[in-house]
Formats: C-alpha cells, sequence, structure tokens
C-alpha cells in the first residue's frame, strides 16, 4: 500500500466538512434516528436541483380501535463549520404576539379524527418553545467580504428544503392516520456569538451554544411562511437530541390518547 499517497488523501479529506457531517449523522443514527444523506431538493428560485445535508427522522406508532396511528418528527439539517469565522446574531425580546404564536410550526396530517387546532395545541403545550430572545439578523464576524453570505445560504437553503419535503410527502394516498412535523436545523461547528443592546443600550456581546432565528424567506416561488431556525453548536448536539426525543415522546402519547379517545367517540376533524 502507497502509505503516502493514503496520507495525503487523509489530509485533503480532513480538510473538507465530510468528517463533520459523519460525526453529525453518528450522533442521530446512535440514538436510533432514521438517516437520509444529501437529499435533493428542487430550488424553485433557480430551478435546480440542490442537495441538503441531512434529514433525520423519528417516528412513534400506535394501533388503537383496530386504527393504526403514526407520528414522525423529520429534522431538515444543514451542517456548517466555520473555525476561523464566528457567527454572531442579533437579538431582540422575544414579543408578546410572538409567544402567543408560539414556535413556529409545520404539520401535514392526514385521516385524523383529532381536529387540527388540538394537535397544535399538544405542539404548543410539549413541542420546542421560543427563547426570551429571538435572533433577527446576523453577520460572518472577521470575513473579509460577503459577511452575511455564507450563513444566508445556509438558512434560505434549509428553508427551502423543508419546504419541499414538505410539499412532496404525500401523505393524502395513504388511509392511515399520520401525522408528519418537520423542523428546521443548522448543525455549526464554530464560534456562535449573540449580540444585543441592553438596557443602557450598550451592545453586548456573549458566547452561546443554541440559537433560535426568526427568518421569513421572501420569493414568488415560495409561500412566505415565517420559519423559526434553530442554531445548534455541535458540543451541544447530543443535548439537543436528547431532549427532541423526549418532546416527541410527550408529543405522540399526547397525541395517540386524544386520537383514541375521539375514535372511541365518534369525533371527527372538520376539513
Amino acid at each position: 500500500m502507497n502509505e503516502q499517497l493514503k496520507e495525503n488523501i487523509l489530509k485533503e479529506i480532513k480538510k473538507t466538512g465530510f468528517p463533520f457531517e459523519l460525526s453529525v449523522s453518528n450522533n442521530f443514527a446512535n440514538n436510533s434516528w432514521s438517516i437520509d444523506f444529501n437529499s435533493y431538493y428542487i430550488d424553485k428560485d433557480e430551478k435546480k436541483g440542490r442537495e441538503i445535508d441531512l434529514i433525520a427522522g423519528l417516528h412513534r406508532q400506535k394501533t388503537t380501535n383496530q386504527q393504526y396511528i403514526e407520528f414522525n418528527w423529520k429534522m431538515v439539517i444543514e451542517i456548517k463549520q466555520s473555525l476561523e469565522k464566528p457567527w454572531v446574531f442579533f437579538t431582540t425580546k422575544t414579543n408578546n404576539f410572538e409567544k402567543s404564536l408560539g414556535f413556529s410550526r409545520t404539520i401535514a396530517m392526514t385521516d385524523f379524527s383529532t381536529p387540527r387546532p388540538d394537535i397544535h395545541k399538544i405542539f404548543l403545550e410539549f413541542g420546542t418553545k421560543l427563547n426570551n430572545r429571538t435572533g433577527r439578523s446576523f453577520y460572518e464576524a472577521l470575513a473579509k467580504e460577503n459577511k452575511r453570505d455564507d450563513i444566508y445560504k445556509a438558512i434560505s437553503g434549509v428553508v427551502k428544503a423543508t419546504s419541499h419535503l414538505v410539499e412532496s410527502t404525500d401523505i393524502e394516498s395513504y388511509a392511515d392516520r399520520l401525522l408528519y412535523y418537520y423542523e428546521p436545523v443548522i448543525i455549526f461547528n464554530g464560534n456562535l456569538f449573540e449580540a444585543y443592546l441592553d438596557e443602557n443600550n450598550n451592545i453586548e456581546v456573549k458566547q452561546v451554544d443554541y440559537m433560535q432565528l426568526s427568518f421569513k424567506y421572501l420569493s414568488p416561488n415560495y409561500d412566505g411562511k415565517r420559519y423559526t431556525i434553530q442554531i445548534v453548536t455541535f458540543n451541544t448536539l447530543p443535548d439537543f437530541i436528547e431532549k427532541t426525543e423526549k418532546k416527541i415522546n410527550a408529543i405522540s402519547e399526547k397525541v395517540f390518547e386524544i386520537e383514541s379517545k375521539n375514535l372511541k367517540e365518534g369525533i371527527s376533524e372538520k376539513k
């Protein structure tokens, strides 16, 4: 074996983001998530296929009253690494209107007896909660040029991929009771900072491990839905996965409970 050639290949591989992608996927796979690598989506603005790094899924199922119920949680994930250029997000306090709406959710469901508003209440109670502060804008620190481009591409890409996944998931052709939930996530290997004005209107900057960004992608080709994107640093990924699984278990148990009850009582969702 040509050891020098092997060493040169290894050096090149380490310069790419692929080892980091594998580390991220292993964190999910080791926790029994299904993994889809480098899935393609259609960018409707540029009318071409693009890749999203990872789609991680976890599902729960139950049969009640001879009826099959399935709950699927899908994370649409963009994986980014920037070891020398920190990502900075400018935040403001989450306002009362946003708190009343709760964390933005994209849900697709079919053949459920439980009314859709009741399903949303379950997500509001047990799902992802809004932080006290929300990201509004961003830039890449210490970058000479294009100080927003890399972050913007990651954000717009994960939003477009999530939109494509929702539109292309054909659950209406199934007779079973299916519930899908989609969440855009960016896994970041690098230094993440939050910047905001304190009570004296001075800029405060602090390093964080987790950020929520409110983002509305405007285009004639997209619906303009506002997304809350979770940005998670790699060192906190195991904790993030653990907390997400607890949410999935709580939501699925409540969904199965209320759907079973409504099936027995003959309640149907108004469509």
